[in-house]
């Protein structure tokens, strides 16, 4: 089918509609609109092109009207600037419009990506610079005779505020390093800026300094890989290495390695239904179980390899080579007849638009937000990470019947994946169901004895009552957690009551809660010693300064004398 030319259709889409969101958060303490990034993988997904229809003059007419739709979104009226942040605005916006209309070949405006063309690195970077200096408006403090002087001065404190994210006590050194470096190359551009200030130059060190904030939307937002798990609820789930996330906290790098070890254990049971598959072996078999220890105990020793690293990408590289020495040792990858064959290009096209088809025939407005997101993730993640790695058997690559049923096969698993995303209807109900039900048993089946039964059964009304009304699953999980703090509340306490007679001093009559330990500490004054020590009632042997109730499940009391 014949492709209209759309030269990074996603990047117009991006600058184009993303001001609208951006700039509307844009009037924040901060003084800065957060600003656009094109994204990388908006980029590949849209930035498709069929050669033969493209020329010079059709891409330097879609790269013309994407400056002007990014000015036309980000660009409010001259009245809303100081003059010379409209000045430069106009400066940008003419300079690219001349360098656009100057140019003699495709080079000056596009690069040639795997499916098409993208806007060139530079291009790319002078459209955003237009929507960053759109959000310098006087509604943002950019005004009056010391405009630009705001603008450094906000920026001044925005750097602040950024390097204040990142404590280096909480990283490794490889990453000390790298936030060392960046704090360092901020500050040079900061001071060049000084030296020569201007708005275009304000919103480029602006941009540098987002890339680390932690707090901004789009931080670490571009490119992801999928890693399987559970939830906190339990339910089906993927976690997502962020590539482009800057630096790892070493809580972070443990957290990964964790997440990376559970998933490479999955990959096992992956890894051995294709050996029994291209065997032709049973799961009872001795050959199968033999196989079955040999790559159960070198996946598991991933954690061990992976912590020699120190940082996330070096990790990251020994979890994929893991992947694939689980194929090696298998025999999967050999010369023999379970040797691994890449596809050609028009296969990987054909499986590529079979997982497009897939999701296609979704319709997202049946899915909660949540579903919605992990769906999209899902789908980039298989168009653009999985098809890549797919691979034929030998005996799969033989003829194009054998590979067309190969790529029915995978394509067959990858809508097994989306069919495991519930409708909101079935989220929805079966949020209400497992997360009151969760409460229930914590607090009523299990808790029966630790929490106050009449308390519990009010807020578990009330749980269940707010739970129906709502109508997004992600509010049945709020109130979830809502209610998990209210019905800690309801934990029984028991009275531990003190008394003393004499001179010396003892803790204070106290409630504590249910199953806890709790110390009553007894100090006789100078020149008195403790005589006796009773404990509900009974006489202790032993006379020490203090006496603790262990597991505390009903009400007791202490009484100490004092004497000579």
């Amino acid at each position: 089918m014949k492709k209209i030319l759309s030269i990074l259709l996603a990047v117009a889409v991006t600058i184009s509609f993303m001001p609208a969101t951006s700039f509307a958060a844009a009037k924040t303490s901060k003084g800065f609109p957060p600003g656009i990034r094109v994204e990388a993988k908006s980029t590949n997904v849209f930035g498709r092109v069929n050669h033969q229809d493209s020329d010079l003059e059709s891409i330097r007419q879609q790269v013309m009207d994407m400056i002007d739709e990014t000015y036309a979104e980000s660009v409010f009226d001259e009245k809303y600037y100081a003059a010379p942040v409209f000045a430069e605005i106009t400066q940008v916006y003419d300079q690219l419009a001349e360098k656009v209309g100057n140019a003699k070949k495709l080079d000056d405006l596009v690069q040639e990506g795997m499916f098409g063309y993208m806007l060139t690195d530079e291009l790319a970077e002078e459209i955003e610079m237009i929507a960053y200096l759109g959000g310098l408006t006087k509604q943002n403090g950019i005004k009056g005779a010391n405009a630009l002087d705001k603008c450094i001065s906000d920026l001044e404190q925005y750097k602040k505020t950024v390097f204040a994210q990142y404590k280096l006590s909480k990283y490794n050194n490889w990453y000390q390093d790298i936030i060392s470096e960046f704090k360092s190359d901020i500050n040079a551009e900061m001071n060049k800026l000084k030296k020569d200030p201007s708005f275009a130059g304000c919103a480029k060190v602006k941009a540098m300094i987002a890339v680390y904030d932690t707090d901004d939307e789009e931080y670490g937002d571009d490119d992801w890989i999928m890693i399987i798990g559970d939830d906190d609820e339990g339910d089906d789930n993927e976690f997502y290495l962020d590539e482009d996330k800057l630096v790892y906290t070493n809580e972070e790098l443990t957290s990964n390695i964790e997440m990376m070890q559970s998933s490479l254990m999955s990959y096992v049971e992956e890894v051995l239904a294709k050996y029994a598959e291209e065997n032709s072996l049973k799961e009872t078999s001795t050959k199968y179980t033999q196989m079955s220890e040999k790559l159960t105990k070198y996946a598991e020793g991933f954690t061990k390899r992976a912590k020699k690293y120190p940082d996330i990408e070096s990790i990251f590289a020994e979890y994929q080579a893991s992947t694939w020495k689980l194929y090696e040792i298998a025999g999967l990858d050999d010369e023999g007849d379970n040797s691994m064959v890449e596809p050609s290009g028009s296969d990987l096209v054909r499986l590529m638009r079979g997982i497009e088809e897939i999701y296609m025939s979704y319709d997202l407005t049946k899915y909660s937000e949540t579903q919605r997101g992990k769906m999209d993730e899902l789908y980039y993640n298989y168009l653009y990470d999985y098809a890549y790695s797919f691979r034929y058997t030998k005996a799969e690559a033989k003829t194009m019947e054998t590979r067309a049923a190969a790529r029915a096969k995978y394509l067959k698993k990858v809508k097994a994946k989306f069919d495991k995303f519930p409708v909101k209807t079935v989220e929805l109900k079966n949020k209400r169901t497992n997360l009151y039900n969760k409460l229930v048993k914590k607090y009523r089946t299990d808790g029966k004895k630790k929490y106050d039964q009449k308390k519990v059964s009010a807020q578990l009304k009330k749980a269940k009552a707010a739970m129906n009304k709502a109508t997004e699953p992600e509010q049945v999980v709020e109130i979830y957690h809502e209610y998990v703090t209210k019905l800690n509340g309801t934990i029984k306490k028991f009275t531990v009551k003190t008394s003393k007679k004499g001179k010396g001093t003892i803790t204070k009559t106290t409630k504590v809660k249910y199953g806890k330990n709790f110390t009553v500490k007894f100090t006789p004054k100078a020149g008195y010693k403790i005589k006796k020590i009773t404990v509900d009632g009974k006489k202790l042997k032993k006379l020490k300064n203090k006496y603790t109730f262990k597991k505390v499940k009903k009400a007791h009391r202490i009484k100490v004398v004092f004497g000579k």
